[in-house]
């Protein structure tokens, strides 16, 4: 329900973290870019995508599709 704005807030808090490793280069080993860039990469994919069909939502869906009185 609110995996893309969670995702969305992510997404600007990664992109925060980002410009301040900057100046460290690319590579995580000296502090730099790469890890940071592969969550905000994850981060604006979930964004996009959703979190899709999960197991709660879809049987969320199937308890609402049951008749309501069982038969005997």
């Amino acid at each position: 329900m609110l995996t893309r704005p969670a995702a969305l807030a992510v997404a600007v808090l990664l992109a925060v973290a980002l410009s301040v490793h900057l100046p460290n280069g690319f590579f995580w080993t000296n502090g730099g870019v790469e890890y940071p860039l592969m969550w905000l990469a994850l981060a604006i994919a979930i964004a996009l995508r959703g979190s899709g069909a999960t197991p709660w939502t879809s049987a969320w869906a199937c308890a609402s599709k049951l008749p309501q009185e069982v038969p005997e």
